[in-house]
């Protein structure tokens, strides 16, 4: 069995160095400091972000993935956002996926894919569409948007007050409310 684990991670390790091996060298920015801004205008991507503050208003044609104290993405995203921070926030739009972990996520704008988040309190303003599935797992999530997929996940807490397009799938949540403005198709 314990080989079998090794024959697994060494599975994933070559896996991971094929895909960043494919990527042109050219095409991957890396920017570190405390305060980073990714200006407007369009960046290739993808991107390799780390700093306190990190502020995305660029339209970035790939995949960015930042870890920080706070995550914002103004701008558009033609890929994936990959987060790690006390604080992400998505106000722009993003064509592909969000996966977050932080204390607190909030969604405003747009995601076109999929979103997967674990955070103590994670909030779907009433302005965000999600294009597919919402997974979220925390204290407290709250839905005010529109999910044209799925709902699901596990939460102390867990408010309704949008559309969600497919079903809903909750595990240990001890306190469900609906809001007025709830529809579950």
């Amino acid at each position: 069995m314990h080989s079998g684990r090794k024959g697994g991670l060494v599975l994933i390790l070559t896996l991971l160095l094929a895909v960043f091996m494919a990527v042109p060298v050219g095409a991957v920015e890396l920017k570190s400091g405390d305060m980073i801004t990714v200006e407007e205008g369009k960046k290739a991507g993808p991107l390799f972000i780390s700093g306190s503050y990190v502020t995305i208003n660029a339209e970035v044609d790939g995949d960015v993935l930042v870890v920080g104290q706070s995550v914002t993405v103004n701008g558009k995203v033609n890929g994936d956002v990959i987060a790690a921070a006390q604080s992400i926030m998505v106000k722009g739009t993003v064509n592909g996926d969000v996966r977050g972990a932080a204390n607190q996520i909030d969604i405003q704008g747009q995601v076109t894919g999929s979103v997967t988040a674990a955070a103590n309190n994670i909030e779907l303003r009433e302005q965000s569409v999600i294009g597919r599935d919402f997974t979220g797992f925390g204290n407290s999530v709250g839905s005010n948007g529109r999910i044209d997929g799925q709902l699901m996940g596990s939460a102390a807490e867990v408010r309704i007050n949008g559309i969600v397009n497919g079903d809903v799938t909750l595990w240990s949540v001890q306190n469900l409310s609906l809001g007025p403005a709830a529809v579950v198709r």
